[in-house]
């Protein structure tokens, strides 16, 4: 393995810093709560029986009933409701602090 020999003369440092903070802009999207995700999942399961009548009457979506997909007790109370109500876009793009920190060295002689 070789490395780069640096020309002889003055060594010098180089710092580059940053700091930000990364934020959602004024058109934040809005996004669906558990309820009404729920909602719109029901109306999908029911418009399957209008678009595709013959595989609805077969049983053909029937794995796919949202009714029966609401029974893991870690996420759903027995009525089928939901235990939890988390808006992951507000989770997952919170604002926080940035950082980016770059040292840089060159130039020196046989000593440094």
């Amino acid at each position: 393995m070789t490395t780069k020999k640096g020309k002889a003369g003055e060594g010098s440092v180089t710092y580059n810093g940053d700091f930000s903070v990364n934020t959602i802009g004024p058109n934040r999207p809005e996004v669906l709560n558990a309820k009404q995700y729920m909602a719109v999942e029901d109306l999908a399961w029911a418009n399957m029986a209008k678009y595709d009548p013959a595989g609805w009457a077969a049983g053909k979506w029937a794995y796919l009933n949202p009714k029966l997909r609401r029974t893991d007790p870690r996420v759903f109370n027995s009525d089928g409701t939901p235990k939890f109500d988390t808006d992951w876009f507000e989770e997952t793009s919170q604002s926080r602090l940035s950082q980016n920190h770059q040292l840089g060295f060159s130039g020196g002689n046989e000593r440094t």
